[in-house]
């Protein structure tokens, strides 16, 4: 999918990482021991402090950075 150009400080399962884009997986779907068709979905490749490199649920990734970046945009009378 995308990977940003300047990775995003993100908190993952209480740790410190970084955020480096979206990834698609695919996995076989198996039913009865064969395969009856792909499971698809979307996740986030994530680096650890560690240097270990993992892909996660998006809901597992909270960003650090949201209120500066939410900032940069107006958002009119929803901004109250």
């Amino acid at each position: 999918m995308g990977y940003t150009d300047e990775p995003r400080q993100c908190i993952v399962d209480g740790a410190q990482a970084l955020f480096h884009g979206w990834a698609d997986v695919e996995k076989p779907n198996i039913e009865d021991g064969k395969q009856v068709g792909r499971w698809k979905n979307v996740a986030a490749v994530i680096e650890f402090r560690s240097g270990e490199v993992k892909i996660v649920k998006p809901t597992d990734v909270r960003f650090l950075d949201g209120y500066d970046r939410f900032s940069r945009y107006d958002w009119g009378e929803a901004d109250a």
